[in-house]
């Protein structure tokens, strides 16, 4: 667990400087097994002080090898994945930052886990009956509405980013 402010006591809520902390995190460990993530209260995050969950995970996840379409600029749109959702290319922890200063952090309250591919199952039962297409179906609920009412402010907000480096 890394805890970027733990003398302040913030909630729960994603911070640039704790954001660009977790970023800068991964650089330096130089570790293509090294994963970070964040979940908000209403993910089921573990407790309300700002924190982010890291671990090593040698196997590689479908996320992480599955086709994406490039959106605008650094912004890409997953495909044939349940979930919806954008990804972005980070070439350096600054410019990363300083791109998400200028953007609207909409307030689309992930379970990185679920999203991710790890599934928690709290009872033996549903374990045994729990099969993919339920799986693939829940994250496609959970996940439409929100991308399809994001999705063009998203690319407008890199296609003026675009169109002010011409």
């Amino acid at each position: 667990m890394f805890v970027p402010t733990v003398s302040q006591c913030l909630n729960q809520v994603v911070t640039l400087q704790s954001l660009r902390k977790a970023v800068e995190i991964m650089y330096l460990t130089q570790s293509p097994s090294f994963r970070i993530g964040f979940n908000s209260l209403c993910a089921f995050a573990s407790l309300n002080h700002l924190h982010y969950h890291c671990y090593y995970l040698t196997s590689k996840m479908l996320l992480e090898t599955i086709p994406v379409k490039q959106l605008q600029g650094p912004c890409y749109v997953l495909l044939d994945y349940p979930a919806r959702g954008f990804v972005f290319q980070i070439t350096s922890v600054q410019n990363y930052v300083q791109q998400i200063k200028k953007r609207v952090l909409y307030d689309i309250k992930p379970a990185i886990c679920e999203l991710f591919g790890h599934i928690t199952v709290k009872e033996h039962s549903e374990f045994e009956s729990i099969t993919e297409d339920i799986v693939a179906d829940m994250l496609r609920n959970l996940t439409a509405e929100t991308f399809e009412k994001v999705y063009e402010s998203v690319m407008n907000l890199y296609r003026d980013h675009e169109d002010k480096k011409m």
